[in-house]
């Protein structure tokens, strides 16, 4: 869109809207490709799903030895370390509440990494 204001012409960029669907599509991507990158892990919607539902059921205590919280970001997005069962890996993830999904995966930390591994 241009608009004229006596002789000067300003152009206004306009931001493309993006759909809801497109932006968790993204965020789904990035964490495919960050689970790749980060541990050599595929991250299928499949194995994505039962990370979060671990996540979910470790906010009730159903099942604590393959969740470990590691960190609050903000009201809607924790960290946490969660055990991969078909890797035999933990994995440190940023896990979004609001939106129910796993934003990102972040880079190995032994430090921090939990000492023991769940049968």
């Amino acid at each position: 869109m241009i608009s004229r204001c006596g002789e000067v012409t300003y152009v206004l960029h306009m931001r493309k809207e993006q759909s809801v669907s497109s932006v968790i599509h993204g965020r789904r991507v990035h964490a495919k490709q960050r689970a790749l990158e980060r541990y050599g892990v595929r991250l299928s919607n499949e194995k994505s799903r039962r990370l979060v539902q671990l996540i979910q059921n470790n906010n009730s205590r159903q099942d604590p030895a393959t969740v470990v919280f590691v960190k609050r970001y903000s009201n809607t997005r924790t960290q946490f370390f969660v055990w991969s069962k078909d890797d035999r890996e933990w994995l440190r993830v940023v896990y979004d509440r609001e939106r129910k999904q796993i934003v990102t995966v972040l880079d190995k930390k032994k430090s921090l990494e939990p000492k023991y591994i769940p049968t």
